[in-house]
């Protein structure tokens, strides 16, 4: 699946001088939801929603909904906080343990084998 995104057809001119301010403080012009790499100070944008049809899609719908039950191995939690993310050390680093809280118990999980996706 996929998240379709769109922004305002007619931006506030508020939303446009700060955007254009930022620009003249040094800040990259950018799509934030667009292919990387990203400057380390990330990118400015007019702020993109993620609706579709009139209707909000969120990454549950375009990503697990429908696949969610054929993954004998996936964990999906709600309601949680992630308080970290360790990455290896390889050339594309990956993630590799993911700390958490829910209802302030922490908790951590242990080496996922491929994906660890974090939406919110």
């Amino acid at each position: 699946g996929s998240v379709a995104t769109c922004s305002r057809t007619l931006p506030l001119r508020s939303t446009t001088a700060f955007l254009m301010a930022c620009i003249d403080a040094g800040a990259v012009q950018g799509d934030y939801n667009g292919r990387g790499p990203f400057p380390p100070g990330g990118v400015a944008a007019h702020t993109q929603y993620t609706i579709n049809k009139g209707h909000r899609c969120s990454t549950f719908k375009a990503f697990l909904e429908e696949s969610a039950d054929k993954h004998t191995n996936l964990s999906i939690t709600t309601d949680a906080l992630v308080t970290g993310v360790q990455f290896s050390d390889d050339a594309i680093p990956k993630a590799v343990s993911v700390s958490y809280s829910v209802r302030w118990t922490h908790r951590t999980s242990v080496k996922p084998h491929n994906i660890v996706p974090l939406c919110t």
